[in-house]
């Protein structure tokens, strides 16, 4: 095979590899969090960096920028509480060892939507978090025990983001979950 030149090779552009995202739920995992702002006007945000843990996507990752403006601080209200955290919470986007530490490693759902924009004056479609979910204590077992059997069979720790649950027992696990609390 010829070398390969970078500078021919077609790849995403705008959101990058978020185009790539199937649309639906997925339980994901924080890999990383940052404090930036917007390219465009410079808005401040926080941009988390979700690496789907089951679902199918699995060991895909899709960025989600949670704006720091009064208008937008309901995603990341919503975020937050997914994450289990309460309201009593305080996010403090300066402290940057603090976001990590309470924020990278935990778990929550996404459903992701195509969202169609203009760049460049194309019209292009994208990837976008539409919501957030907490992983309620089905799925989470379903995940431990999926991972638990792989890591018994000698993979290892990280082999959770090879595999998992998908998407319909995603679905089932929270209308199991939804059914148990309508009758109690």
């Amino acid at each position: 095979m010829a070398a390969i030149s970078l500078k021919t090779v077609a790849r995403p552009r705008g959101r990058g590899a978020a185009n790539l995202y199937p649309t639906g739920k997925s339980a994901v995992a924080i890999q990383w969090l940052e404090k930036g702002a917007s390219p465009d006007k410079g808005t401040p945000r926080l941009t988390a960096t979700l690496v789907c843990i089951a679902g199918p996507s699995k060991g895909q990752s899709i960025r989600v920028d949670l704006y720091l403006v009064e208008a937008a601080l309901w995603k990341l209200a919503d975020f937050c509480l997914a994450l289990g955290f309460s309201e009593d919470y305080n996010v403090d986007p300066d402290n940057g060892k603090k976001l990590i530490d309470d924020f990278v490693g935990k778990e929550l759902v996404i459903s992701v939507g195509s969202e169609k924009f203009k760049q460049d004056g194309k019209e292009r479609e994208g990837r976008v978090v539409r919501s957030f979910g907490s992983l309620d204590a089905t799925i989470q077992a379903r995940l431990q025990a999926s991972r638990d059997e792989r890591l018994g069979e000698g993979a290892s720790e990280d082999a959770h983001l090879d595999g998992g649950l998908e998407t319909d027992q995603i679905e089932a696990a929270e209308d199991e979950t939804e059914d148990a609390g309508a009758q109690a």
